[in-house]
């Protein structure tokens, strides 16, 4: 029998990134038994106002045969998506909602404006329902108000890793050393995530402390250059790493006693959750969404955006007490196994689904129908 098929799209050209881990993950479950789930990609607020690149995506659209399409995003990309299927002859379309152009503290406020204030509210008006990934996306009003039916917030989910490498052998085979207490960075080397900050917070921890730890930076960005200056000025290369793009971040979180992800904005980072399901215990920021995954003082530390101090003494805190580090890892990880699991978000999105392809979905379409 034929599955019905649900087109995901995503505003990538990379298969990389929170969102194409959502994706990905989505297609793991028994989502992806149950539909066909083709994808297509395009690049993020990158084709200006260009027809030809838009009416490329709704060929690529149209070519996969589906009848409905989950959209991924919002920003310029997520117009140029609900756009590109309705030229596709896509009509039945859910927004996910994973973060909104007023959040991002680095692109000009000109821009800002224009993309929040038209291309976001029309994205919303043209799409048959939208969500949120985080309650803090939830809350902004002009969401709720533009969304013809809107569904609240579905957080993101993620499955529990296998049993993986024990702690020392995946330093051994990593390179390690095994005494050293090892910090990890995993995300894009952009500014947005805070990696300057990062640094500085770095090179403010005691220096008998820092002699005894290793920050394993994994990542790679247009702002990598930034980050390798700054390391070099303030002295601390012999304590970090920076490992490029990387494949084995299940490695490097068996390897490390904790994470850290000092973000200016953010909503549901993955990158967060994959370290709190192995136990890992997470510093970062109160930024977006960040304090509904880590609880401060049980599952991690916060500090505030761009405060470096602050940031350090997070990172002091736990690279001194490791008693402590291992307990918020495991109370991190009881909290994802109860309250981030994949099952409950394929739950919800194959009722949406469902409604989509009836053609009926202005039933039980509504805020708070979850």
């Amino acid at each position: 029998m034929n599955r019905p098929s649900v087109l995901q799209d995503c505003s990538t050209t990379t298969r990389a990134g929170g969102i194409w881990t959502y994706i990905r993950l989505l297609m793991d479950t028994d989502l992806g038994s149950r539909y066909h789930m083709p994808v297509t990609l395009h690049p993020a607020g990158a084709m200006g106002l260009n027809p030809g690149a838009l009416r490329l995506l709704a060929r690529e659209m149209r070519a996969t045969g589906a009848r409905a399409a989950h959209l991924h995003g919002l920003q310029v990309g997520g117009l140029y998506a609900v756009l590109a299927a309705r030229l596709a002859g896509i009509r039945r379309t859910v927004m996910a909602v994973h973060a909104s152009e007023e959040d991002n503290v680095h692109t000009a406020a000109r821009r800002r404006s224009l993309i929040r204030g038209v291309a976001e509210p029309l994205t919303l008006r043209l799409v048959s329902a939208a969500y949120c990934v985080s309650e803090f996306s939830s809350a902004k009003p002009f969401i709720g108000r533009s969304c013809r039916r809107f569904l609240g917030c579905m957080r993101n989910g993620i499955p529990m890793p296998s049993d993986g490498l024990e702690r020392q052998a995946a330093r051994t085979a990593l390179g390690l050393p095994a005494a050293a207490t090892v910090a990890l960075f995993s995300a894009r080397l952009v500014l947005d995530k805070g990696i300057l900050d990062l640094a500085e917070a770095w090179s403010l921890l005691p220096d008998a402390l820092r002699r005894r730890c290793l920050l394993l930076v994994a990542g790679d960005g247009p702002h990598r250059g930034r980050l390798e200056q700054q390391v070099a000025t303030l002295g601390i290369g012999d304590s970090v790493r920076l490992m490029g793009w990387r494949d084995d971040v299940g490695a490097l979180l068996a390897a490390c006693d904790l994470f850290v992800l000092p973000s200016l904005h953010e909503n549901q980072s993955y990158a967060i959750l994959e370290a709190m399901a192995a136990a890992r215990p997470v510093v970062s920021t109160t930024a977006g969404g960040t304090p509904e995954l880590v609880t401060d003082g049980v599952t991690g530390l916060l500090a505030a955006p761009a405060d470096a101090r602050a940031l350090s003494a997070a990172l002091a805190a736990l690279c001194t007490d490791r008693s402590c580090a291992e307990a918020m890892g495991l109370a991190g990880r009881d909290r994802v196994r109860s309250e981030f699991t994949m099952d409950r978000l394929a739950g919800r999105l194959a009722d949406v689904y469902d409604l989509l392809l009836s053609g009926k979905e202005g039933a039980g379409m509504l805020h708070g129908a979850y």
